[in-house]
């Protein structure tokens, strides 16, 4: 049977199981697409606290690594350099601004 003739057929009751919804041959059944509430932020879940009330678990850390400062490296001087066109280049300070970071 062709698509018309199918399509006619359901239109028509001839297939009970599909007598009172609406058929959909392609396609989600269901709700919507897009329908129900949205998801909540981590923002908002992170200031909620613990919604759930489920048990937390604390985790210590014994065997932690003494981490201390190193001297800054002074910056190659091809960083310094000037360009060809008599300016400075700003590496010098954006290395020294990320090794402070």
């Amino acid at each position: 049977m062709g698509y018309r003739v199918k399509n006619r057929a359901f239109k028509l009751g001839i297939y009970p199981q599909f007598q009172g919804r609406r058929w959909r041959p392609y396609g989600k059944r269901g709700a919507r697409i897009g329908a129900g509430q949205k998801k909540k932020a981590l923002s908002d879940k992170i200031m909620e606290g613990n919604p759930g009330r489920r048990k937390l678990t604390v985790m210590e850390f014994s065997d932690t690594a003494s981490l201390q400062g190193e001297e800054m490296p002074p910056p190659r001087d091809y960083l310094a350099a000037r360009q060809k066109n008599g300016r400075e280049l700003p590496a010098v300070e954006i290395y020294k601004r990320t090794w402070v970071w």
